[in-house]
């Protein structure tokens, strides 16, 4: 295994600083490689006192972008505006990089204003889904504080997905192909982020 993540989300317990770096040390006396804890992101990734103490800053990152159905792209990039700005001073803060552990979106009208939201129904938009998925890629890529993106959820079976699918997968829909644009480029090419 590459990789550790010791807690999702256990915002209950997150506040234990000493059980938290006595946990830590444990898994360390057991476990070489790096160590991630997932924060949620409502307020526990910025109250947690022992990121010193992991490899990496995990924020399950389900920010709420706009109040609105159908924003634009731009509305959507300038609402990442103070996240990312938060999670840059985190990093810079405790000196570890960010991984976003978790994030996603449903191909539903209005996802990005509750994005962890899996079982609301609601009208099949996956253009909000493909505006998403850009804004979060041309708002991190290229961050130097940032290790990973995490997307929830691609699940293995190969019929998941399509036009007429509400749930978070963006296989056969045009967030796959947002995808596509950013992860299949050449590594040799800089990415430049798109002047607003």
């Amino acid at each position: 295994m590459e990789q550790f993540a010791i807690g999702t989300e256990l915002i209950g317990t997150s506040g234990r600083e000493t059980d938290w770096r006595n946990v830590i040390g444990d898994v360390r006396s057991r476990f070489s490689g790096p160590i991630v804890y997932a924060s949620n992101h409502s307020g526990e990734e910025t109250s947690i006192h022992w990121w010193d103490a992991v490899d990496y800053i995990g924020v399950d990152a389900y920010y709420p972008l706009t109040n609105q159905n159908n924003p634009t792209l731009a509305e959507l990039k300038t609402a990442w505006a103070t996240p990312a700005t938060t999670l840059e001073n985190l990093s810079k803060q405790y000196n570890r990089p960010i991984i976003l552990t978790e994030i996603g979106y449903r191909s539903v009208d209005g996802a990005n204003q509750h994005p962890w939201e899996w079982q609301s129904g609601g009208t099949v938009d996956l253009q909000e889904q493909a505006d998403c998925y850009r804004a979060v890629l041309e708002t991190f890529w290229g961050k130097s504080w940032l290790r990973g993106i995490y997307w929830w959820y691609w699940s293995t079976d190969p019929n998941q997905g399509g036009a007429a699918d509400m749930d978070y997968t963006p296989h056969d829909k045009p967030a796959e192909q947002v995808l596509k644009q950013f992860y299949l480029l050449p590594v040799y090419l800089p990415i430049v982020p798109k002047a607003n």
